[in-house]
């Protein structure tokens, strides 16, 4: 919701981010912010041992039990939320850069961004690249959190990708937008 950073910042840094990754399985978190304004603004994921981590008692428990604070940021500061719990398909370089790149694609593109990839981890000046695949099931219940703000839109996959600036992020767009086609965002 506009207006809210600050609520939402002091919510994320203060209590969110610790609280994850605080607990077994979590190996790290990481938020990246769009350059340029756009949407969405944020992308944040987590890396953990296996997606069974979030399904496990200890997790579920946690989010059966939102804080005060967790529960007012999902029921008046999250809009058109987009979550997905993926399993990593594919790695290429081993460095965690400062600015990164996503593709996120639906049923209909996924078959592309397999069938690219091996062009797509090869782009010059790439950190690392990941193909994330779904590990959702139609028929999975909603978390409580996704409860309180509302159903989260839902990927096939993503490709995602550190770069060490700007500029080599910005020539990987254009490359991704030649290989993949213009309609892929």
């Amino acid at each position: 919701r506009e207006g809210a950073e600050a609520e939402y910042e002091a919510w994320y840094r203060g209590e969110h981010l610790r609280e994850r990754v605080g607990l077994p399985g979590f190996r790290f978190g990481r938020r990246f912010q769009s350059l340029d304004g756009g949407s969405p603004r944020y992308f944040t994921y987590y890396e953990t041992a296996s997606p069974d981590v979030l399904t496990s008692p200890v997790y579920l428990e946690r989010g059966a039990n939102p804080t005060p604070m967790t529960r007012h940021i999902m029921e008046n500061v999250f809009r058109n939320m987009s979550r997905t719990v993926c399993r990593r398909a594919a790695t290429e370089g081993w460095i965690n850069g400062p600015f990164a790149i996503t593709v996120r694609a639906n049923a209909g593109d996924l078959a592309r961004l397999e069938a690219g990839w091996d062009q797509l981890a090869s782009l010059p000046d790439r950190l690392r690249a990941e193909l994330w695949l779904s590990a959702e099931k139609p028929d999975d219940e909603p978390s409580v959190e996704e409860r309180i703000r509302g159903r989260d839109a839902k990927i096939a996959g993503c490709l995602m990708m550190n770069f060490s600036d700007a500029a080599h992020a910005a020539a990987a767009v254009t490359s991704i937008r030649t290989l993949l086609g213009a309609d892929v965002t």
